[in-house]
């Protein structure tokens, strides 16, 4: 009873509080992209007990800032094992940096960083993410990252698309549906920079920045995920 009892307390914490994920974007003239991925779970470390809270006081902050270069060179020799299409993923994923910080107590993020010469080049890394967490590093919330795999970007210079397609088989994965969970009440924030004004965008909850060069806007994170035609957005610039 007394498991069951704690089971429906976490349960409900989820649903009621939820991880956040803030995505920004510039989108410069020549096709190049800066790209920012984070997923915050600060909000479980506020609600851990006060016994959970008594266990991390000696917990030092653990603050990690990894180029995916550098990692994947010092696991070469086992890395050359691996299969030609697992190394080509790992491939596309060497311009992220991996930011994860975490002070045992209040905050906890993971972050992905990344400057790409095109989109084409930014969507290969994306539908790489799961490999990091497959690679042998492994943090809380990595896997997570698995959720970029549906995200496409179409950047022109002139014009954003962006696609995101959620694949048939999530509903039936229940791993994957254990970390939808864990986004249960969390907001999508998405912020994208652009070289000119924007003329037009396909989202009419979007939100324009005072100088007209940004798009900013929110969703509820668990029907994000869940979601995809709805999500989709296009974004023309002015000439």
């Amino acid at each position: 009873m007394k498991a069951i009892k704690i089971l429906s307390l976490t349960l409900f914490s989820l649903f009621i509080i939820g991880c956040s994920i803030s995505e920004e974007i510039t989108f410069n003239a020549d096709g190049s992209i800066n790209y920012s991925y984070l997923i915050d779970g600060s909000n479980f470390m506020e609600m851990a007990s006060d016994q959970d809270k008594k266990n991390h006081d000696d917990k030092e902050n653990h603050d990690t800032i990894m180029s995916l270069v550098g990692f994947f060179e010092e696991r070469k020799d086992s890395i050359s094992m691996l299969s030609p299409e697992f190394q080509e993923k790992l491939t596309a994923l060497k311009p992220f940096i991996l930011k994860v910080h975490d002070d045992g107590k209040k905050e906890f993020f993971v972050q992905l960083l990344g400057d790409f010469p095109n989109s084409t080049s930014l969507n290969s890394a994306l539908s790489a993410s799961s490999a990091l967490s497959e690679s042998g590093y492994r943090y809380d919330f990595t896997e997570m990252l698995e959720f970029l795999e549906n995200t496409s970007y179409d950047w022109n210079g002139k014009e954003l698309k962006k696609t995101f397609v959620i694949p048939e088989n999530i509903k039936n994965d229940s791993a994957v549906q254990e970390r939808l969970l864990m986004f249960t009440g969390g907001k999508y924030r998405v912020k994208y920079h652009f070289p000119k004004k924007v003329k037009k965008v396909s989202d009419p909850s979007a939100m324009l920045s005072q100088d007209g060069k940004s798009v900013i806007v929110e969703y509820d994170i668990s029907k994000y995920l869940t979601s995809s035609e709805k999500n989709n957005l296009i974004i023309e610039l002015e000439d």
